[in-house]
C-alpha cells in the first residue's frame, strides 16, 4: 500500500510572467535570473507556509540563503532588495523572511489512499446518503477509480480541487476579530503573541496576507506563534529555556 503522504508545489497561473511585479524584475539588469531566484525561495518556504526557516528553527539570513540557492552572494542581496520594494517578500518582528504571495501559489497533492477516500465522500455526497454506503458499493466504486487511466485519474483529481477550492470560497466569509478577541485566542492557546501588534499589523496593510485576503486570522495567529517559538530556541542555541546539558559544558569540547 503506498504511505499517506501529502506533496507540496507551486501553482502558477499562465499570466504569472505577465504580472507586474514579474515585468518589473524582467526589466532589471538579470532580471530572469531574479525571476528565478524568487521561484526558489518559493519552493524553499513551502512546507513553512511561506516562513523562510532552516529545519523549522533559525531565520534564513543573506548568506544562508546565497548558499542554498547557489547564486552569488551581491546577486542575493540585490534579490532581497528588489522583492522587499515590490512587496515579494516581507520581514517579520523576528526577522523571519516571509515570501508574501505563497498562499496563492501553494498547491497540494495527496497519495492514493486519500484520493480514494475522497472518491467515497463525493459518491456518498452525491447520493445524499446519511448513512455509510454498503461496503460492495464502495467497494465497487474504488475498483472502478483504480482501474482509470493516469489521464483520467489526473483528470478526476483537478476536478475534486476544483470542487473542493470552489467550496471555500463560497462558503468561507473573512470576519475581522477583535483585540480583545485576538487576546483571548492568544490566552486560549498559551502563546506569547501581542494581540494588539497583530491587530495594528493587519488593520494597517487591509487586512491582506501579501497580496491576497485574509481567510482564517487565527491561522495567521497560529502561524507568528510557531514563528516566535521557532526564532526563540534559534536565539538560544536550540536549547530549552536556554540551559545546556551537562555534557556541553565539559571544558575542551566543541560542538559543530
Amino acid at each position: 500500500m503506498s504511505e499517506n503522504k501529502k506533496y507540496f508545489y507551486l501553482k502558477l497561473k499562465d499570466s504569472f510572467f505577465s504580472s507586474e511585479e514579474m515585468l518589473v524584475l524582467e526589466s532589471v539588469p538579470d532580471g530572469m535570473i531574479y525571476q528565478n531566484i524568487y521561484l526558489r525561495m518559493c519552493l524553499l518556504s513551502l512546507k513553512n507556509e511561506g516562513a523562510l526557516t532552516f529545519k523549522n528553527m533559525l531565520p534564513y539570513d543573506l548568506k544562508m540563503l546565497a548558499t542554498v540557492l547557489r547564486v552569488d552572494i551581491a546577486q542575493m542581496k540585490m534579490a532581497l532588495e528588489l522583492f522587499e520594494q515590490l512587496g515579494l517578500v516581507t520581514k517579520t518582528d523576528n526577522e523571519v523572511l516571509f515570501m508574501s504571495d505563497i498562499q496563492a501559489l501553494i498547491g497540494q497533492s495527496s497519495t492514493e489512499a486519500e484520493r480514494i477516500a475522497r472518491y467515497r465522500k463525493r459518491i456518498a455526497d452525491s447520493n445524499n446518503v446519511t448513512e455509510k454506503l454498503p461496503e460492495s458499493e464502495c467497494t465497487k466504486g474504488v475498483q472502478m477509480l483504480q482501474s482509470c487511466t493516469p489521464e483520467l485519474k489526473i483528470e478526476k483529481e483537478l476536478e475534486l480541487e476544483k470542487d473542493i477550492e470552489l467550496e471555500r470560497e463560497t462558503t468561507t466569509r473573512f470576519h475581522k476579530p477583535s483585540i480583545s478577541e485576538i487576546q483571548q485566542y492568544c490566552e486560549e492557546r498559551k502563546n506569547t503573541v501581542n494581540a494588539e501588534k497583530f491587530f495594528n499589523y493587519y488593520e494597517a496593510n487591509g487586512w491582506k496576507v501579501g497580496k491576497n485576503k485574509m481567510k482564517d486570522w487565527k491561522a495567521c495567529i497560529r502561524t507568528w506563534e510557531q514563528n516566535e517559538k521557532k526564532y526563540a530556541t534559534s536565539q538560544n542555541g536550540g536549547y530549552v529555556n536556554n540551559k545546556r546539558p551537562a555534557s556541553d559544558n565539559k571544558v575542551g569540547e566543541i560542538d559543530f
